[in-house]
């Protein structure tokens, strides 16, 4: 710990971008005392997506900046003026970022199974007809696309019926926009 700031030595500071993109998104009014709370909000809802918070938000303050310049008014950058010179060199208690996303809040990726040793669908993706028999494809609770899997109709309806009922919902709309866009079309 860095006795003075109370913060771990592999710590950073934010700096003027991510600052400025979080001042985006929460307004001008954010107090540099809240700007840990705001943070920390983030990190929340990007922690499961393994991004590096400080980096999504200095992006989005530079790409608001250049989509709206009348609106976030800034000076254009000069590398030659720039008054720290780039270099490639990471502080050495930062972990490369494949180690870094793996070491992510492990309760959002390869959870475990229930009480009665099951997996639960979070939502359906999709549907096919597998050996003659409707199949939905199935995406699992805390994990990601790449752990998809085909299964029966009958077995997901009754293990999670809303699961379904939202999914056919979904089906109902699209054909619904469909046939309003077709009409519209001729």
């Amino acid at each position: 710990m860095i006795p003075k700031l109370m913060l771990p030595e592999d710590c950073a500071l934010l700096g003027p971008g991510p600052e400025s993109g979080l001042k985006m998104i929460f307004g001008d009014e954010l107090l540099a005392g809240h700007i840990g709370l705001a943070l920390s909000w983030v990190h929340e809802h990007f922690n499961e997506l393994a991004f590096a918070a400080e980096h999504v938000l200095c992006e989005f303050s530079k790409y608001a900046k250049i989509t709206s310049p009348k609106k976030y008014r800034s000076r254009p950058f000069d590398i030659e003026r720039a008054s720290l010179k780039v270099t490639r060199i990471l502080p050495k208690n930062w972990k490369p970022v494949r180690a870094a996303c793996m070491g992510k809040d492990r309760k959002y990726t390869n959870p475990e199974a229930n009480e009665y040793g099951e997996y639960v669908p979070s939502a359906i993706i999709g549907e096919a007809k597998i050996d003659r028999a409707l199949h939905y494809r199935a995406r699992w609770e805390g994990w990601g696309p790449n752990a998809d899997t085909w299964e029966p109709t009958a077995e997901i309806k009754k293990q999670v019926p809303d699961v379904v009922e939202t999914y056919s919902k979904k089906l109902s709309l699209i054909e619904e926009l469909l046939e309003n866009y077709r009409a519209d079309e001729s």
